[in-house]
């Protein structure tokens, strides 16, 4: 599929920050927007990119029981009108991530900052290995909260040639 005719330019540092943000849980909180289960270099980047892009005021805890094999106990709260909004245009602010779709933003991005995007979602809830021995090249699996976040995100693929199949797995 091609681009859309009117694609919408953004920071790459907010595309990325999309792809972060976009399948995890964001609570409200009275001290702001808290994430938490994040690893101590997302947490990192995703403040760093808050703070410089949305002039947001970050705090950051990790979990008194983390070591290094357990990298995703790191807490983060932002806070900020700029944040709020920019969280509130997105659709993120105040819905759970299984009641999320694909941002219209997202939609309309250029190949090149959607390839971004999909990285850092990827990085937030994919993995990427190897096929298997009967077949070449590799496999991209994403975790998606949503069944409409995971059809949006199909469709992007196929802008790069890459047809999707989507499973549903019940989990506990």
């Amino acid at each position: 599929l091609p681009e859309p005719e009117r694609a919408e330019v953004c920071a790459p540092e907010l595309a990325a920050l999309i792809g972060h943000l976009l399948p995890r849980p964001v609570r409200a909180t009275r001290s702001g927007w808290t994430l938490e289960g994040l690893s101590p270099a997302a947490a990192e980047f995703i403040s760093q990119t808050a703070e410089q892009r949305l002039g947001a005021r970050c705090e950051c805890f990790e979990s008194s029981s983390a070591t290094e094999s357990t990298a995703r106990d790191t807490k983060l709260t932002l806070r900020g009108r700029e944040v709020e909004a920019w969280l509130d245009d997105l659709g993120i602010a105040g819905t759970r991530p299984e009641d999320r779709s694909l941002p219209k933003a997202v939609e309309r991005m250029p190949n090149g900052l959607l390839s971004l995007f999909l990285r850092h979602l990827c990085s937030a809830t994919g993995a990427v290995r190897a096929a298997g021995r009967q077949r070449k090249g590799a496999c991209v699996h994403f975790a998606m909260p949503s069944q409409v976040l995971a059809e949006g995100v199909a469709a992007l693929l196929l802008r790069f040639g890459v047809v999707a199949r989507i499973r549903r797995i019940e989990t506990e």
